[in-house]
């Protein structure tokens, strides 16, 4: 459960160090755990037939930056809100995509209304390793 000071949460395990894998239309509810400050670094890796999940919830208007760098091989980045809620990824609710060929780090930014989004991270390698960097400002 978000306080009132916190703005951002970030669902994935409880130190932050594996998110959710799915297969690469579906996304899932998985424990929540707080983001308590405005950044948060995360590392792991991704395989090619499976993207890593970050869910996160807004409750106020955010600018939100996610950074995917160093990268040992190629990896994507996707901005995700589920806006009909059926747990399932369609074009129209990829809000910003990052696809740099090779090693090559990827950034995605918006600015964001209160509400749940997800980034995904997905590679067409046998797999990535990555850090996933989140900065945010709150109440725009």
């Amino acid at each position: 459960m978000l306080d009132a000071r916190t703005a951002l949460s970030v669902d994935t395990n409880t130190n932050f160090s594996a998110p959710t894998s799915r297969a690469h239309s579906a996304v899932t509810s998985v424990p929540s755990t707080l983001l308590r400050t405005a950044s948060q670094a995360l590392t792991d890796s991704v395989s090619a037939n499976l993207a890593d999940y970050y869910r996160f919830q807004l409750k106020s208007y955010s600018s939100l930056s996610a950074v995917l760098d160093r990268l040992s091989g190629d990896a994507n980045l996707e901005l995700i809100q589920d806006r009909d809620r059926n747990g399932i990824v369609s074009s129209s609710e990829i809000l910003a995509v990052s696809n740099n060929q090779g090693a090559i780090g990827e950034l995605v930014s918006a600015v964001l209304k209160p509400g749940t989004y997800y980034l995904r991270v997905s590679t067409d390698q046998d797999s990535a390793h990555y850090s996933l960097n989140l900065s945010a400002v709150f109440d725009l």
